[in-house]
């Protein structure tokens, strides 16, 4: 089987956008060892492309919420809090990372600093 193959089986394995345990039980019983390594990647693929996650330093108000979820209509949004991003955020949308924080803002400006001086 090739990859297009593979990811065709993966779109098929959803139903609603939400991975379907029967149709991927009958899937699996249809492929060998190899094919099924292959599967398995192309539906971690798809899920990592349905997947965005968005790290904060707060736990996420209704409104921020709302914001992402306008921004991303057809994805999951998954929220992590890392109280060590001041004032910032930090977006993974498959391959895209977003990240905007001041602490790191203010460690560039320290080292710009330090090294002209």
């Amino acid at each position: 089987m090739i990859k297009k193959q593979f990811r065709l089986l993966a779109d098929a394995s959803y139903t609603k956008n939400r991975l379907d345990n029967r149709k991927i039980e009958k899937l699996v019983h249809l492929l060998n060892r190899k094919d099924i390594k292959s599967y398995i990647q192309a539906l971690k693929n798809k899920e990592r492309n349905m997947t965005v996650t968005v790290t904060l330093p707060h736990t996420p108000k209704k409104s921020e919420k709302m914001l992402f979820k306008s921004m991303y209509p057809d994805k999951k949004i998954i929220y992590n809090i890392d109280p060590s991003l001041i004032v910032g955020l930090k977006v993974i949308d498959n391959d895209l990372v977003y990240e905007e924080n001041l602490k790191e803002a203010l460690e560039t400006i320290a080292n710009f600093a330090s090294h002209n001086l």
